[in-house]
């Protein structure tokens, strides 16, 4: 075997092995998500807090709250992934904001749901923030 083509071999490989260690981090949460302000965001960034949480079962409204965007930035998507509707909101000075979020569909139901915050990059809608919440099963929770 030609040791030109071996040696390429061997670094293509590696490069496949090193690529899919720094996704397996961010998809666990690891340091790549967080910095983009992902669900486990542990560094600085944007972040989303949900309240009340955990949302007692029928309630249709939730406030969604961000800090770390920059100053007076449009978010072109603010909502609950899979509910309707999503809003655009524009952060204050400081980087913040607070929504509170009505589903036009009725109440939550049981289940955990994700608030998201995200823009457009191009055409492609691309997630800057997002947090879990809980509906529980009964009222009160």
């Amino acid at each position: 075997m030609d040791r030109t083509k071996s040696r390429g071999a061997m670094w293509g490989l590696l490069a496949l092995v090193v690529t899919i260690g720094l996704m397996g981090s961010a998809l666990a949460g690891g340091s790549a998500l967080a910095a983009r302000g992902g669900v486990n965001a542990t560094e600085s960034g944007p972040s989303l807090t949900v309240s009340p949480n955990p949302v007692p079962n029928g309630s249709a409204s939730i406030t969604i709250s961000g800090s770390g965007f920059r100053a007076n930035q449009t978010l072109s998507e603010v909502g609950v992934w899979g509910v309707i509707p999503s809003y655009m909101v524009v952060t204050d000075g400081n980087g913040s904001f607070s929504l509170t979020f009505t589903s036009a569909g009725g109440p939550f139901w049981e289940g955990s749901y994700a608030a998201v915050a995200a823009n457009f990059k191009g055409h492609r809608l691309v997630t800057l923030a997002s947090t879990n919440f809980t509906v529980c099963s009964t009222n009160p929770c």
